[in-house]
């Protein structure tokens, strides 16, 4: 049977209610799946049908072992669903910027930066 990891945090380990609709999918095409924090130790992500970067909410914080872990899922050809290069880009938040540039119409958060501190007008 298959199995998807989902990759959490220590702080909250736990699917949140957004992941509800893709567990029924995964429940009614009996696929299992396992919330697991990206950092926890001897987990052999290889071992997984795929891997779901979820609510990593604390990678910033840490952000040279989530470097670390981004490349080893690389290096053992780990199927993430999340493109590694968009891991790498997402972690430093000047990505913002560029979309702010680029004028994104999903979101717009209008970023103004005297001294590069992000300030945002809108969040939706």
């Amino acid at each position: 049977m298959r199995t998807i990891a989902f990759a959490t945090c220590r702080e909250f380990p736990e699917l949140v209610d957004d992941d509800t609709l893709l567990i029924n999918v995964l429940k009614k095409k009996n696929i299992r799946y396992q919330a697991i924090p990206w950092d926890a130790e001897e987990i052999d992500w290889g071992g997984f049908s795929a891997v779901i970067v979820r609510s990593a909410w604390d990678y910033a914080l840490k952000a040279g072992k989530f470097l670390k872990w981004i490349d080893l899922l690389e290096s053992e050809k780990v199927n993430v669903q999340n493109r590694a290069s968009v891991l790498r880009w997402n972690l430093d938040k000047k990505y913002l910027f560029e979309l702010e540039k680029k004028r994104s119409s999903h979101h717009s958060y209008g970023l103004n930066s005297p001294r590069n501190s992000l300030q945002p007008r809108r969040v939706f």
